[in-house]
């Protein structure tokens, strides 16, 4: 008799890299450079989520989160569970995904593109179905542009889940916390994820403030793993963070943008090759957009990326130039 598969309901986030195919159709060095920059990606979303579970504290709330990777397609899986700790486990899963999605852009240059959703899911060493495998890969193709999709579905068990478990003091970190990790574009069906958003744990519980070093003696001893990581976070300074985060931002899309926005290295009347540019250009153009955008909302104007869009008189199609 065969073995019985049950599932089990799964926040489930999948996504996968954009322009993997393009990078083996380009010279071998270019080509294992891709592949050494993508695997050294991926080990570090695996210590992403390693560190993860390490935390004593986090234990206690039940955050184990498997992850499956094959190729360029990564899957990351946190079982639902039904306390009064629920709301903190989505937002820690939530947090997690971003920490992935910053180091595989930030420190990788490589883009990612995806979603996240909740349902069935069965999950061991050997095993990977569920309905909601099918929604999370739907929402990967249905994805135009750089970001990682969340699912209404999500959504509505994160606020359905505050509104009954969160009391009056609470609900305002939650709030705050959940303003802090999406983004909203005009135009795009599904909240999505900020990575280039920087929070300490003071922005999400501002009681904290004032409090640091009473915080870190009562970790110490049983939980000196989560004091250590408190600690860090801690005496990190958020502007000076933010800032670096976005100019490293900055100077990715510049560099990426010079090679990739514009049709200088393709033959134009490729009909094939132009359309996959044009969707690359897209995509980037995205991106920037976010950039920008993220500059105007902590208001520092000096990391704006400014481009010149203009088109190719060849093919009457849109590019990006880096102003002289």
């Amino acid at each position: 008799m065969g073995k019985h598969i049950e599932t089990l309901d799964y926040y489930v986030a999948y996504f996968d890299v954009l322009g993997y195919k393009e990078n083996f159709n380009k010279s071998k060095d270019v080509t294992q450079k891709f592949i050494d920059d993508l695997c050294s990606a991926i080990d570090d979303s695996i210590a992403v989520i390693n560190n993860m579970q390490s935390s004593k504290i986090l234990k206690l709330a039940q955050i184990d989160i498997q992850q499956r990777i094959f190729s360029d397609n990564i899957l990351v899986c946190l079982k639902k569970g039904n306390t009064t700790l629920e709301p903190i486990r989505i937002l820690s899963f939530l947090q997690t995904i971003i920490d992935i999605q910053r180091k595989f852009v930030l420190e990788h240059r490589i883009l990612l593109r995806g979603g996240i959703s909740v349902g069935p899911l069965y999950i061991d060493e050997s095993h990977l179905v569920g309905e909601v495998l099918i929604k999370v890969v739907s929402m990967e193709h249905t994805v135009k542009y750089p970001f990682i999709a969340i699912d209404d579905a999500v959504m509505d068990a994160l606020v359905s889940l505050i509104a009954n478990h969160a009391d009056n003091q609470s609900l305002q970190y939650f709030v705050t916390w959940i303003k802090n990790i999406f983004i909203r574009f005009e135009g795009i069906a599904y909240k999505t994820l900020d990575y280039l958003n920087y929070i300490t744990v003071q922005d999400i519980w501002p009681f904290i403030r004032g409090n640091e070093e009473q915080l870190i003696k009562a970790l110490s001893g049983q939980y000196d793993g989560d004091a250590a990581q408190i600690q860090h976070n801690l005496n990190q300074d958020r502007v000076e963070a933010q800032n670096r985060v976005l100019n490293l931002h900055r100077d990715i899309l510049k560099k990426q943008m010079a090679v990739y926005c514009n049709y200088d290295d393709i033959d134009f009347r490729d009909e094939k090759k132009v359309l996959e540019r044009e969707k690359i250009i897209m995509k980037y153009k995205w991106a920037w957009v976010y950039h920008n955008t993220k500059c105007a909302q902590v208001g520092n104007k000096d990391l704006v990326l400014t481009m010149n869009m203009t088109y190719d008189e060849r093919i009457m199609k849109d590019i990006f130039r880096i102003p002289n």
